[in-house]
Formats: structure tokens, C-alpha cells, sequence
């Protein structure tokens, strides 16, 4: 690849208004074990932060009910955090 590979992770929608800044960072460690040719077990631990709210909180950044065709009501906003941390499994098999 011309890019060297890299993907930003980010989709940042937040205004472009002169001076409007976005630091942001993240780290990741992730083990993969292969007990054979045909399955792959991975654990991957991600940490991530930003200057500005920009990763989903624990209330959600859909609407109350759920819906993203439903009307929202005018006081809601999305539950947005600085940081965001996870742990995630996976099982890749190949037939």
C-alpha cells in the first residue's frame, strides 16, 4: 500500500471552526494462540483516549429509544466519554 498500511481509527465529526483541536492516542496489546492449523484464539486489550468527548458512554449515542429513525427529544444527547477501554476475545476458524 502507498499509505504505508495505515487506517485511521477515528471518524471525528465534531466542528471545524478555526482553532477547534483533537489530540487523541491509543494502545493495544493483543496475544493470539494457535493450538492448530484450522482456529486462532485472540485476546486483545485497547486503551484510548481524546481530548475532546468522542467515544461512546455507557448511556448509548442513539436516541432513548433505541432507533435511529425515531424522533429524539430536544434536551437528549448523546452519552459520549474522553476514554474508552476494552477487552475483547475472538475464535477464528478456518475450513
Amino acid at each position: 500500500m502507498a499509505d504505508g498500511g495505515f487506517r485511521p481509527r477515528y471518524n471525528v465529526q465534531f466542528g471545524t471552526d478555526t482553532g477547534t483541536q483533537f489530540d487523541a492516542w491509543d494502545a493495544s496489546t493483543t496475544i493470539d494462540w494457535m493450538p492448530d492449523d484450522f482456529q486462532t484464539w485472540r485476546l486483545e486489550f485497547v486503551h484510548r483516549e481524546a481530548s475532546v468527548p468522542n467515544f461512546a458512554g455507557t448511556g448509548g449515542v442513539t436516541g432513548p429509544t433505541g432507533y435511529t429513525t425515531a424522533p429524539v427529544p430536544t434536551n437528549w444527547s448523546p452519552d459520549l466519554s474522553k476514554q474508552d477501554t476494552r477487552i475483547i476475545g475472538a475464535l477464528l476458524l478456518r475450513f
